[in-house]
């Protein structure tokens, strides 16, 4: 990973709305160590961003 995972848990934590993964048997190039993995979690995460904002 490029921080230990507990710097990206505290990451997590403080940034609103953020999203954290791990992927197993992964080192710094995710996009190219693990395409299909990757590609599948960066879409989601977009698909999320095009929705309408909740109110609360």
């Amino acid at each position: 990973a490029v921080t230990p995972p507990f710097v990206g848990r505290e990451f997590q934590r403080l940034i609103p709305n953020s999203q954290l993964y791990f992927i197993d048997k992964c080192g710094h190039a995710p996009m190219m160590e693990t395409p299909a993995e990757f590609n599948s979690i960066l879409h989601k995460f977009l698909t999320k961003l095009s929705e309408p904002a909740a109110v609360a």
